[in-house]
């Protein structure tokens, strides 16, 4: 299976070459939901993860109005262990860059983190339907990427990194490396595929299955 990194249209290009009506799918970092509202679409559950409270409450309208009842929305952060984390943007709360790390301090929140394992494990035999999953979570990849189910499952993924909201990126990129590694293939989103050792140099999205 495949690892994917990119945003647009190729992002879309990936979720539907990837979903599939009797598979369910994993959206991390859903924001408002475009990922979601057009995977809604092609599969038969949708699991989504929000901690931004006002994305998630749009997040949760865009649902609704749009009928989809196969997605389950959940306001929290989704990382490598349970906890509480300190978050915030750069303007204000909604607009798709709120993370860990430097923000504006105006816009600052506390919010629940669940770890991924413990989620994955709580979904019993579900998991084994879980078919393609998004990660886009402005710089949390780095913490979440230690996932003992991750690391195992190799689920196929698309991965988006963020370089300039991780400090000392040179170093801790390598825990992305070693994930990609475990994949047959890794691909530049829209470019095909690339060594996983590239990903110290080249920024964006990426496919791993």
């Amino acid at each position: 299976f495949p690892v994917t990194i990119g945003w647009g249209n190729e992002t879309y290009d990936v979720l539907a070459h990837w979903l599939k009506k009797d598979k369910v799918y994993i959206d991390v970092g859903a924001w408002i939901g475009p990922t979601v509202l057009f995977a809604a679409q092609l599969s038969k559950k949708v699991y989504t993860f929000e901690p931004d409270p006002v994305a998630w409450r749009e997040l949760h309208d865009n649902i609704r109005l749009n009928g989809y009842s196969n997605v389950v929305s959940i306001n929290c952060a989704l990382g490598f262990e349970d906890g509480i984390l300190h978050m915030g943007s750069d303007n204000r709360l909604g607009e798709s860059v709120t993370r860990v790390g430097h923000f504006n301090n105006d816009t600052a929140f506390d919010v629940a983190c669940c770890s991924i394992d413990k989620f994955m494990g709580a979904l019993g035999d579900e998991m084994n339907e879980v078919n393609f999953i998004k990660i886009d979570i402005e710089g949390g990849e780095i913490e979440l990427v230690k996932s003992r189910v991750l690391q195992e499952a190799k689920i196929p993924m698309l991965l988006s990194v963020h370089p300039p909201m991780i400090s000392d990126f040179a170093n801790k990129v390598e825990g992305i490396i070693s994930l990609a590694k475990k994949y047959n293939n890794c691909e530049l989103v829209g470019s095909g595929n690339i060594h996983p050792d590239k990903l110290r140099s080249i920024r964006n999205y990426y496919t791993l299955s």
